[in-house]
């Protein structure tokens, strides 16, 4: 595979971070085998879906980094822009979370002095200055200001970080309904948890790495595309946003696709959302929008390869929340004697699996007589893993490339 590069697009279709859009590479940029630009050639759709914060975005930026050409100067301040953003607005959620509970916070007058000087300065901020900083024209008084302003955010994140009332309450938003927040935190925590990471963006002339670009937490915004290549074959990899108010705009994005990559939160068995006033497992949300869009009008014959993200965090998270948990899973028999942590993870996985590729058979031969590609392919991934998700992709595309080349008539399931 080569570039990972976005393509350009109007300014509705790029990538936000925060209040930062995230630019498109510029016109004529090579790939990393130093071919052209994709963009002349004839390429394979691939549609990049799932709901919102199953891992889209960083299978991406990971591809982007390890198989493509990686970030740009330009990028990575953006990006900067962008870390800094998740921070300011996760404190900020982090205390209006924990002021809904008077006892959390009334008895600990540090924490609302901390509160209080974070809420003065949180005003007066201008985050989009930030991008200034890697401008080849910005004075050096400018420079000098932004940085320090930069300071005293995390002078003021990382007091609010080790605020003692505060810290017991990351527990209970992980565990709570706001899932947006608890997945801004697993930003903060790769920054404000790990000293090496803390230190580097201390630094004067700190810019992120591809690792901090990977965590960080970036939503998409509408559909944006991304090109690459894969030995002599050229595809666009479309990613649609995931958020729910996105989902309108999914069909647009079906159009001229070849094949479809969904995406699934492994440790989504353990969350639950809110949904007119009640509480729905969000794994069950997941399979219901698959069923739902594998027996979509116009779309029935694109070929479905489900991608199981996360499984490191599900393996861990297995461990103390048995699959149980679900609704779903109610019957299901919790970790016996005889079997190890991997075994019990393992075999979750696979009832997981069976569960979604039997729901999306069913589904499509409720709705059609017959199909090209009736089954679905599936694999687990870790998109925080650079080899795993090379290796993953890898095996995905040649599979597509394989399909599109039974469906044209160029090749048979013994090929």
């Amino acid at each position: 595979m080569g570039s990972g590069k976005s393509t350009n697009r109007p300014s509705d279709e790029r990538s936000m971070a925060g209040g930062a859009i995230i630019p498109a590479a510029p016109e004529g940029r090579k790939s990393a085998k130093g071919k052209k630009s994709v963009s002349k050639q004839k390429r394979t759709v691939l549609l990049l879906l799932g709901t919102a914060g199953v891992g889209k975005s960083t299978v991406v930026k990971q591809l982007t980094s390890s198989i493509g050409e990686g970030f740009e100067r330009t990028e990575q301040v953006l990006f900067l822009e962008a870390i800094y953003e998740n921070l300011v607005t996760t404190c900020k959620n982090i205390i209006e979370y924990c002021t809904k509970d008077d006892t959390a916070i009334e008895t600990h007058e540090s924490a609302l002095e901390t509160m209080e000087a974070f809420s003065d300065i949180k005003d007066d901020l201008d985050l989009k200055s930030i991008r200034g900083i890697g401008s080849e024209t910005a004075d050096r008084t400018t420079v000098d200001n932004v940085r320090g302003q930069m300071k005293k955010i995390r002078e003021l994140v990382r007091k609010i970080w080790c605020e003692p009332s505060i810290k017991a309450s990351l527990v209970d938003i992980q565990e709570s309904f706001d899932f947006e927040l608890a997945l801004k935190l697993e930003c903060c925590m790769y920054f404000l948890d790990v000293k090496s990471n803390w230190d580097r963006l201390c630094s004067p002339d700190y810019i992120p790495c591809d690792k901090d670009i990977i965590r960080l937490r970036l939503p998409s915004q509408g559909i944006v595309n991304y090109e690459f290549a894969f030995e002599e074959f050229q595809f666009m990899l479309r990613d649609v946003g995931g958020q729910l108010h996105h989902q309108e705009s999914w069909r647009e994005g079906f159009d001229g696709a070849s094949a479809a990559l969904f995406v699934v939160n492994l440790c989504d068995y353990r969350n639950f959302n809110k949904k007119d006033g009640k509480k729905e497992n969000a794994l069950e949300q997941t399979r219901k929008l698959l069923m739902k869009l594998a027996v979509t009008e116009g779309f029935g014959d694109l070929p479905y390869v489900l991608l199981f993200n996360k499984i490191d965090k599900f393996n861990e998270d297995i461990k103390t929340k048995p699959i149980n948990v679900c609704p779903r899973f109610r019957d299901v028999k919790g970790q016996q004697e005889s079997e190890s942590d991997d075994q019990y993870a393992d075999r979750c996985q696979r009832i997981i699996k069976k569960w979604f590729l039997s729901g999306f058979r069913k589904a499509r031969e409720a709705r059609y007589k017959e199909t090209q590609f009736g089954e679905a392919k599936a694999f687990f991934s870790c998109a925080l893993d650079t080899d795993m998700t090379k290796n993953v992709m890898s095996r995905v595309v040649r599979g597509i490339v394989c399909t599109s080349l039974m469906a044209s008539g160029f090749a048979t399931s013994e090929t």
